[in-house]
């Protein structure tokens, strides 16, 4: 199992490197609508459309066409003209249907980490285990102990809302709850580090209410609207105050039961009601309470869901997920799938491409190819019925002095050794007279051979001559006085011309 995880990481690694990666946004369901969020570029994209009365109620789909509509307009507008691609999203179900809980287990060890945590789930899951989905993340790892935290939602809702997503081309890799999409938002937070945090927020579904220990969610508590509401037919201002502070003392209570700690400070996101909710929890609690703020350019606080999901960094190098996922295959499965499907696609593309350019390449080769040779072959013929007798003739010259040349470079071969006696013996009496030898025209060993040549001074070329003279080799040595020149660096330029003495050539 640990081989073939390890062979999954790399093959994913190796996918994703040689594919393009996909966008993968994060998309809200509430109550009333649902809010999308794509980090792809530099500026976030965000949509955000309503349902009609009815289709949602305490998060459960009660109209799947309406809702499948919904989609249906949200990927048009992400994706405009492009109805057949996959939108990725990691999908933030509404947190009435999300049960949490923190948990400890002995330190078991890695290899056995797994098999322990999902035990400890199917005993403390409210839910009956074969149907329900169930997930964890690690809190905290000591000597002793793993502190983690456990998420459960029945299976059903989860498989329907999947299929939803698919028929409308979206993809979900994730599935996860709003609080802790806004954790993630404070996960690289120092401010809030070694803090213990309230995080309430105020949504269209009702109060949640999260414990953040260590930038990382430790305890989740959501009550609705509709559970506040009773039989009323609206929620009155007093009692939305009054449920502010018994919830806020509830979480405070557990807290301190809990961790032994008390809470630091608050953060608030609550959209509209920030200055009341600030005001009553100042009022009855001695903490201090502050709206969180995220360094998004454009984003209010009501998007802080979606954009904490969007930011879910599915592709994490470790052996297990890092977050809480609720759906039914892992993400690291499912972006396998997906960077396998975009690597087949893309060379797919790239080989046709390559294909289609060298077919193009060749056809033109092969047509400008064939009109060349038409065109030779239109010239030969054309050239063959100019041709007139004076011109046969000339080429009939012009052969036989041709065959006459190779004739004597065959008889040249056969002197070869007397070839390299002669420039032997001469060159060597250049050198020791100091004359640089430019050129030598010779056509045959029986002719007049002519020499160019450079001498340090008129003494020099003069001496040159008398030595081949009294060599006894060379005879008819003449130096043309009108030869010798005087160069731009002193040296004296001169051409010299002989014979072969016939008795040495033999």
């Amino acid at each position: 199992m640990n081989y073939f995880s390890g062979f999954l990481e790399k093959t994913t690694h190796l996918l994703e490197q040689l594919s393009s990666r996909p966008e993968l946004g994060g998309l809200q369901i509430s109550n009333i609508g649902i809010q999308y969020i794509g980090i792809s570029g530099k500026t976030p994209k965000a949509y955000s459309f309503r349902f009609p009365p009815g289709v949602v109620v305490d998060g459960h789909i009660q109209d799947k066409e309406q809702f499948k509509n919904i989609l249906s307009q949200l990927h048009d507008a992400v994706l405009p003209g492009k109805p057949t691609q996959i939108i990725q999203i990691v999908g933030v179900l509404p947190s009435s249907l999300v049960y949490t809980q923190s948990f400890t287990i002995p330190n078991v060890g890695e290899e056995k980490l797994e098999e322990s945590v999902i035990l400890n789930l199917q005993m403390i899951s409210p839910l009956p285990p074969a149907s329900s989905y169930m997930s964890w993340q690690m809190l905290s790892e000591s000597v002793e102990r793993y502190e983690l935290l456990g998420a459960f939602i029945e299976a059903s809702i989860v498989d329907e809302l999947k299929n939803i997503f698919t028929s409308a081309r979206f993809y979900p890799v994730a599935f996860e709850f709003p609080s802790l999409s806004i954790s993630r938002l404070l996960a690289t937070s120092a401010r809030t580090k070694e803090k213990n945090i309230l995080l309430l927020q105020v949504s269209s579904d009702g109060i949640n209410l999260s414990i953040i220990r260590r930038n990382k969610i430790h305890f989740d508590y959501f009550r609705s609207w509709r559970s506040i509401q009773g039989e009323d037919n609206q929620i009155s201002r007093d009692r939305f105050n009054q449920v502010i502070v018994e919830e806020v003392r509830k979480v405070i209570n557990f807290s301190m039961s809990k961790f032994r700690e008390k809470i630091d400070a608050a953060l608030l996101v609550a959209p509209g009601f920030e200055e009341e909710v600030k005001k009553v929890i100042g009022e009855n609690f001695s903490i201090t309470i502050e709206p969180l703020a995220v360094a998004t350019e454009g984003m209010s606080p009501v998007w802080y869901v979606p954009l904490g999901a969007a930011k879910r960094d599915m592709m994490h190098s470790g052996k297990r997920e890092e977050y809480i996922n609720l759906n039914r295959e892992t993400s690291a499965d499912i972006f396998f799938e997906e960077y396998t499907s975009r690597f087949v696609r893309l060379w797919r593309n790239v080989f046709i491409l390559v294909l289609g350019f060298f077919l193009v390449v060749f056809l033109s080769s092969y047509l400008f190819l064939r009109g060349q040779r038409n065109s030779i072959q239109g010239t030969i013929l054309s050239s063959k019925t100019q041709v007139n007798q004076n011109e046969l003739d000339l080429l009939k010259e012009k052969a036989e002095r041709f065959n006459t040349l190779v004739g004597a470079l065959q008889s040249t071969s056969n002197n070869v050794g007397e070839w390299r006696a002669f420039l032997g013996d001469f060159l060597d009496l250049a050198e020791k007279n100091k004359i640089t030898v430019d050129r030598i025209d010779i056509s045959s060993l029986d002719a007049l051979i002519l020499v160019s040549a450079t001498s340090p001074d008129n003494m020099s070329a003069i001496a040159f001559k008398n030595t081949l003279s009294e060599s006894g080799r060379f005879e008819n040595v003449v130096i043309p006085l009108l030869s010798i020149k005087e160069l731009e660096n002193g040296s004296v330029g001169f051409s010299l011309s002989f014979s072969l003495k016939q008795r040495m050539l033999r």
